[in-house]
């Protein structure tokens, strides 16, 4: 599977409204790191509050395995590599299931409706 097609793949799935344009381009600029696996696609970013710094997952597509045994590990090191403290995922409550026995726990859950 092709790099845009991984990439549009996470975007339709996460129901947010991204466009595949905005995703490059957080990538591009430096924003946002992309990892890359023979089937998925794992966008992360950190986030900075005052002295704790967060790697956060927001943007995960393709094979479940390959993201949780291969991509999440080497996103959490480049975390860890760039001072963060904690990691976080943005996802669909199967991330839940996926992570039990990694260190993850439930902090909160994201509604949303349509207005």
């Amino acid at each position: 599977m092709d790099a845009a097609r991984l990439l549009l793949a996470a975007i339709e799935r996460s129901h947010e409204p991204y466009t595949l344009d905005e995703v490059i381009e957080e990538i591009a600029q430096g924003r946002s790191v992309a990892f890359w696996g023979e089937q998925s696609v794992m966008v992360c970013t950190l986030h900075r509050h005052h002295d704790v710094v967060t790697g956060h997952v927001w943007l995960a597509g393709g094979d479940l395995d390959e993201l949780r045994d291969t991509l999440r590990p080497q996103a959490e090191q480049w975390a860890k590599s760039e001072g963060a403290q904690y990691a976080t995922i943005e996802g669909r409550r199967g991330w839940v299931r996926a992570l039990r026995g990694e260190g993850f726990e439930e902090a909160s859950r994201t509604l949303r409706k349509a207005l």
